[in-house]
């Protein structure tokens, strides 16, 4: 399992746990956080996060369907149309 090392203080809760669920335990991983060019760690919250500031950028629609289709079942979307979008 690789994680920041923020998780690091919870490690050994975490190893004690895992078996008690019936799960093999894995192997950690900790790597340092990843920063913004300000030095404040990097968010999924950053930056554009509603499909409108895709929109607004350029983005087809209907690469932006796609790409959640194939992402939310892989099979449905089409990979040439997201390889399309993606260039």
């Amino acid at each position: 399992m690789i994680r920041a090392e923020e998780w690091l203080p919870s490690t050994p809760k975490h190893i004690l746990a895992i078996p008690r669920f019936g799960w093999d335990t894995p192997t950690f991983a900790h790597l340092p956080l990843l920063l913004s060019t300000d030095k404040k760690k990097l968010s999924k919250r950053m930056g554009d996060v509603a499909v409108e500031d895709y929109i607004k950028k350029g983005y087809l629609k209907e690469a932006i369907i796609n790409l959640s289709r194939y992402l939310a079942e892989p099979g449905r979307g089409s990979t040439q149309e997201i390889l399309r979008w993606l260039s």
